[in-house]
């Protein structure tokens, strides 16, 4: 379903510099079609994890030395085959053990805005803050982790750490950089990238776009956007359940204009309605169990927020009228919708507690919710720190966005939301301060 990848795409690598410019690597609504292709779901140009058909065949940690020669017909040396082919016996056997037991499709993930490193943030580089990071991730035990605002080398800094304790590669990844350079077809910038676990989850198709008037057009940007944004997404399997619905994960990082923010709302929609969604004949939608996480760098009552959850735009506040940096969903009062059956995404946290805290912030106590889609949304404080901005090419965010909630888990009304954490102790050892200017947030999910 939709495009995939071009050459230059890839999953948990980087690509080849100075090869030949191939098509877009996006899916464009307009293009969306189920292919009876077998080759639809086939990934090209990958070392380390080897893609045929969406199911990974063999990967090995560290990886050989000629591992970027390898072509996609061949894997690695000692690589060993995820899915081997089953006699008749076995099949059978499988059957009839999934027709005695069914297994909850439960898997956790996970929403990590990283902070790009930067040789300005002194003690808070990268190489002080890397191994706290990685740490995180690996103790939440998450199946799937959203990674915003990160640089490449950061990405495979990560790829190598949560790997480094393993005898292959368990954790793999897909994502593009935020920019494109033509004449090298290099990406470069920020990877907005999804890490999966392999013992839990299986890679079924990848696509991304970008959030400007030509999605598809690699490092394009529009409106009032200070820096090319775009959104990666994967559809997953669960492997350890049989009977297990496949899903899609959405992975984004919004711009700080007003309007870019708006209209990435509507962009994102479009292509969660063409991936997920099916209008019946009654005019109903039916969504396939899709989730959304990001760094989206807008408030809970802010238009853009209400119109991703909605699909109803209600216009945004003046900033006078609102009393806030931020845009506010103007009053409804007057709207009149021309849609019918809008498809609806649900916040896995209503409460709203903060995440953009700054390296130096200290955040409120842990929130932790057993079924936070059945509570009421309440107020939370401002989290104490230093007033942080953030500064983008020639943009800098509003200083009043400091201690409120800007990260994101959205689910479509047919997951479950079993649970929502935000891990607000992510103090170095070495410098006692935070190990980004985000917290982490989780979600246990039933899918």
């Amino acid at each position: 379903m939709g495009n995939n990848p071009s050459n230059d795409a890839h999953i948990g690598t980087l690509p080849k510099a100075n090869r030949s410019s191939s098509s877009s690597s996006s899916h464009r609504k307009s293009s969306s079609t189920i292919s009876n292709n077998n080759n639809a779901n086939q990934p090209s140009a990958l070392h380390l994890n080897l893609v045929m058909n969406g199911n990974v065949v063999g990967a090995t940690y560290p990886p050989p030395n000629n591992s970027m020669n390898n072509s996609i017909n061949s894997s690695p040396v000692g690589a060993s085959v995820y899915q081997p082919n089953k006699t008749d016996k076995e099949a059978l056997i499988d059957e009839s053990l999934e027709s005695q037991t069914e297994v909850p499709n439960e898997i956790t993930v996970m929403n990590f805005s990283i902070r790009r490193d930067s040789v300005f943030d002194g003690m808070d580089q990268w190489r002080n803050r890397k191994d706290a990071v990685a740490n995180i991730i690996l103790e939440s035990n998450a199946d799937i982790i959203c990674i915003q605002d990160a640089l490449q080398h950061q990405i495979l800094d990560l790829f190598t750490m949560l790997n480094e304790k393993q005898e292959r590669s368990q954790y793999l990844w897909f994502g593009l950089g935020q920019s494109f350079n033509q004449n090298t077809n290099e990406y470069s910038g920020e990877y907005v990238t999804i890490f999966y676990n392999t013992d839990k989850i299986e890679l079924l198709d990848q696509g991304c776009f970008w959030y400007s008037y030509t999605p598809s057009t690699k490092g394009s940007r529009g409106w009032d956007s200070v820096a090319p944004r775009l959104c990666t997404w994967c559809k997953f399997r669960n492997v350890k359940v049989k009977k297990g619905n496949s899903f899609h994960v959405f992975n984004t990082h919004w711009d700080i204009g007003v309007e870019a923010r708006r209209n990435s709302a509507y962009l994102i929609r479009e292509y969660i309605e063409n991936l997920c969604c099916q209008r019946e004949e009654d005019n109903t939608i039916h969504t396939r169990p899709c989730i959304v996480m990001g760094n989206l760098n807008a408030l809970p009552d802010s238009n853009a927020i209400h119109l991703l959850e909605t699909g109803i735009d209600l216009g945004a506040k003046s900033m006078e009228e609102s009393g806030s940096d931020e845009d506010t969903a103007s009053d409804a009062s007057n709207y009149e919708s021309d849609e019918e059956d809008l498809f609806t995404l649900v916040n896995s946290d209503p409460t709203h507690h903060p995440t953009f805290v700054g390296l130096d912030g200290n955040g409120p106590p842990s929130s932790s919710s057993s079924s936070p889609q059945s509570k009421s949304p309440s107020k939370k404080e401002s989290v104490v720190g230093d007033s942080v901005t953030i500064e983008i090419e020639a943009g800098v965010f509003p200083k009043k966005v400091q201690g409120k909630c800007t990260d994101y888990i959205f689910v479509s009304p047919n997951v479950k939301v079993l649970d929502f954490k935000v891990i607000t102790d992510i103090k170095c050892q070495t410098t006692q301060r935070n190990a980004s200017d985000h917290l982490p947030i989780m979600a246990a999910l039933l899918v």
